[in-house]
């Protein structure tokens, strides 16, 4: 068997993007063994890109990214507060009880 370079571009594929789906849903058919295997496979399929949905891990990478430059910031200006004497008073932690709860006012600096 001769193996072309459009023949290492398919298996490339077929390793990276769909052996890890394949496995998963030829697994869910053995398991369940479903009478009507196109509605499993629609619905599995369906299940299967809500919990892997690309947009919404890049918005949890900029969430986590954005996260992490603020609590950088913070434990910066509470060092140079530190350094300068100043003593910080504990931190107190507001929780809104529900969705009509207003942001508390900013404290001036």
């Amino acid at each position: 068997m001769v193996v072309s370079p459009q023949t290492a571009i398919f298996d490339d594929y077929l390793e990276k993007k769909l052996r890890a789906l394949l496995e998963a849903m030829v697994d869910g058919l053995l398991r369940d063994k479903p009478s009507d295997i196109d509605a499993f496979c629609l619905n599995w399929l369906v299940d299967w890109h809500r919990q892997h949905d690309p947009s919404d891990r890049e918005e949890l990478q900029s969430l986590t990214a954005e996260r992490d430059a603020l609590l950088a910031r913070r434990n910066k200006l509470r060092d140079e507060l530190l350094a300068a004497g100043q003593v910080l008073p504990a931190a107190e932690v507001k929780v809104p009880q529900d969705e009509e709860t207003t942001e508390p006012e900013a404290a001036s600096a």
